[in-house]
């Protein structure tokens, strides 16, 4: 059912956020780490056609109601912008030290700039692992 004012197509459904203590573990595991004055983000691939999210704020950012505040300008902006973030990755977004709550048009923009050169830089870090890889293959006699 439909909370009031929220369209079903906006929402942020269970498909597009990390739910589960194994897909946190790959996360950490495979994930590059990125980010700015307004937004930290952690990418790892999902194998999947779409983003997903998850967010972490920390006690020391501040009480709950600052915290939760912080948590759903995360969510929105990830559904505003989910449209031009990379698909197929996870992101876990979190508050750099010593920030405050950005501003929505801020996040939106800071959200899309450090998952994209994030991506990025993951990818380079695996085609160049990829590279590794097959110059040991073809220097091994008899491979």
């Amino acid at each position: 059912m439909n909370e009031p004012g929220v369209r079903a197509g906006r929402r942020l459904g269970r498909r597009e956020r990390l739910t589960s203590r194994r897909e946190f573990a790959a996360l950490f595991r495979r994930g590059r780490r990125g980010g700015d004055n307004v937004v930290r983000v952690l990418v790892g691939p999902n194998g999947l056609a779409h983003p997903r999210m998850a967010c972490a704020v920390p006690k020391r950012f501040g009480n709950a109601p600052k915290r939760n505040r912080l948590r759903r300008l995360y969510k929105e902006a990830f559904r505003m912008e989910k449209e031009r973030l990379p698909a197929g990755y996870d992101l876990l977004l979190s508050p750099p030290r010593g920030s405050g709550i950005p501003g929505l048009a801020a996040l939106r923009e800071a959200l899309v700039a450090q998952a994209t050169r994030t991506v990025a830089r993951l990818e380079q870090q695996r085609a160049r692992e990829a590279q590794q890889r097959e110059r040991r293959s073809e220097e091994q006699p008899g491979g």
